[in-house]
């Protein structure tokens, strides 16, 4: 076939294709390395961030080590979580410092929101902690596990900064 001029179509110009916009996400295991073959590094906020929550694993599992039947509140019922939450919150922890692990060493983001996920959830099994008859004590320390877990996953989430004139990547 040709065109009006009576040129063939194979040699009429096509404009070349626009490649200033970023490249398509792509789900190829190269992506995730960078050019020498090592794993993406994590950003100081984010490497900050799963330390935070690495730090807050550690100090999850002092209800581990407390007496059930110790009466912190004077009135004879126990204080600290009941033994169900205990269990759920050793179950969350090890699979957030199996996720942090995992992130640290391959910089992976979905690690990376897997151990935040993981770390929400058991934020919010200390949420109950204001709502019943705790003592002080348990409360404030319910109030600085929550917050400090959310700076850490605000820190740890963070995007990476986008070049400029590129799309940043989803």
């Amino acid at each position: 076939m040709s065109t009006p001029t009576g040129t063939p179509d194979d040699l009429v110009p096509r404009p070349a294709p626009n490649t200033s916009r970023a490249p398509a996400a792509s789900t190829d295991v190269g992506d995730l390395l960078d050019d020498l073959g090592r794993p993406h590094p994590l950003r100081l906020s984010q490497r900050v961030g799963l330390w935070i929550l690495v730090a807050i694993a550690v100090l999850s599992v002092l209800p581990f080590l407390q007496n059930p039947t110790d009466d912190t509140a004077g009135d004879g019922s126990p204080a600290g979580p009941p033994p169900a939450i205990v269990a759920l919150d050793a179950v969350l922890v090890v699979g957030t410092v199996v996720a942090i692990v995992v992130a640290f060493r391959t910089g992976s983001r979905v690690a990376l929101r897997v151990a935040c996920g993981l770390a929400i959830v058991n934020a919010l099994t200390a949420l109950p902690a204001f709502f019943s008859d705790q003592p002080a004590v348990v409360v404030i320390e319910a109030a600085v596990f929550v917050v400090a877990t959310g700076v850490a996953v605000v820190l740890a989430l963070r995007a990476p900064r986008a070049e400029p004139g590129t799309l940043p990547a989803v």
